[in-house]
């Protein structure tokens, strides 16, 4: 009498592999794209908030920001970082303020400048890695005009200006 031996047969483990090897095939490329559109939501929203945090400042002072952390910190007059005038408020939360965020570099560029601040503004948001971050760069200026254009594009001018040549504006 034969004995029985138990386990599974090799071509069994190759079916379950070429199974779940598809699966991964099928499924990763799914949840990178889901991944690059929650960046970019994220990023546009976010854009937005500092652009009302950047209003709000230019309503108490007079003059929009010249950097972009001035509008986040709220620390002892002494400990202010350059160019940030001590106030006891806070625009916005301090994590609005990092240089990376969502998968997106931000670069604040200040307007013409003036005593307390700047005139306007252009904050500008492009994918940290291409294709795999975000697709699309993005600026915004203080006149709350939202562009964008496909790739790792510079949407802000010198002068703290929207390139509208090089991000359209998003309807």
């Amino acid at each position: 009498m034969k004995q029985r031996v138990e386990g599974f047969t090799l071509l069994e483990l190759l079916i379950v592999v070429s199974i779940l090897s598809l699966l991964a095939i099928i499924g990763i490329p799914s949840m990178r794209r889901a991944k690059m559109s929650a960046n970019e939501a994220l990023t546009k929203s976010e854009l937005r908030s500092v652009q009302q945090a950047a209003e709000h400042y230019r309503l108490e002072l007079g003059a929009f920001p010249r950097a972009l952390v001035c509008l986040a910190v709220y620390a002892p007059c002494g400990q202010l970082p350059p160019g940030c005038p001590c106030l006891d408020v806070e625009f916005m939360d301090e994590t609005l303020a990092d240089s990376v965020r969502a998968g997106y570099v931000r670069t604040w560029v200040p307007g013409n400048p003036l005593p307390v601040g700047s005139d306007g503004f252009c904050l500008q948001a492009v994918p940290q890695t291409l294709n795999l971050t975000g697709t699309r760069s993005y600026g915004l200026d203080a006149r709350g005009r939202l562009g964008a254009a496909d790739g790792a594009v510079a949407c802000c001018a010198s002068g703290g200006q929207l390139d509208l040549q090089a991000c359209p504006l998003l309807r």
